[in-house]
């Protein structure tokens, strides 16, 4: 099941990547029967079209629990885009990342360490149709 996350639990996904939330940082929590959260999805750094997105999974399942969230709150907040800042040697947050629609858009060389390329990734809030096909996926 997908919830609010509180403002607590935000602590959860800080503490599997290092991200810092600020004072404007609301997420989504994927949790499974016993209420424990199997995988977060942060925005936080808030434009007037869009923010950045910060995702952490302890169970690969919850990406399909938090899939329709993400794309049902991006609509709901109005905003029509997503970045996604990621280093390069995380090839699994890559592939979810491109799994659900986010696209390369600019790499760092040595942006994240020495060695260590940082990704900008872009989604595009897709319109209509595309967003139930998007979140069905």
């Amino acid at each position: 099941m997908a919830r609010a996350a509180t403002a607590e639990e935000l602590a959860w996904i800080a503490s599997r990547t290092g991200y810092a939330p600020t004072a404007g940082a609301r997420a989504i929590a994927a949790v499974d029967s016993a209420g424990e959260i199997r995988g977060m999805v942060a925005f936080d750094a808030w434009t007037e079209s869009g923010c950045q997105c910060h995702v952490a999974l302890d169970a690969p399942i919850a990406a399909r629990t938090l899939r329709a969230a993400f794309f049902e709150y991006l609509a709901q907040v109005g905003r029509s885009l997503a970045l996604g800042l990621v280093p390069a040697h995380r090839a699994r947050s890559v592939a979810l990342a491109k799994r659900m629609g986010f696209v390369e858009k600019c790499r760092i060389t040595d942006g994240w360490a020495a060695g260590d390329d940082l990704l900008i990734l872009e989604l595009r809030l897709p319109v209509g149709a595309e967003i139930e096909r998007r979140k069905a996926a």
